[in-house]
């Protein structure tokens, strides 16, 4: 979905793997993502890593260890890439 689209919006309990999956793919293309989460009704506009952990900050504990395992496939840490 984030490749074909130019902006995302996503109605988000604040729990679900497969919507945050949605709005990391967005952030990492670039591209902003406008977040309704449901819990507080109200929307947050979403387009790089500061917001998404503010967003993160107001959901469940469970969605930071969710954003954790699915972050750890798709960015590396540069604190253990080795230079040869």
């Amino acid at each position: 979905m984030a490749n074909s689209a130019e902006i995302g919006f996503m109605i988000w309990n604040g729990e679900s793997k497969g919507t945050l999956n949605n709005i990391i793919n967005l952030i990492n293309q670039e591209k902003t993502c406008c977040v309704y989460l449901d819990t507080l009704k109200q929307i947050f506009v979403v387009d790089n890593d500061e917001k998404l952990r503010h967003l993160l900050s107001l959901c469940p504990n469970s969605a930071t260890a969710t954003y954790g395992k699915l972050t750890k496939t798709k960015r590396p840490n540069l604190a253990q890439v080795v230079m040869f």
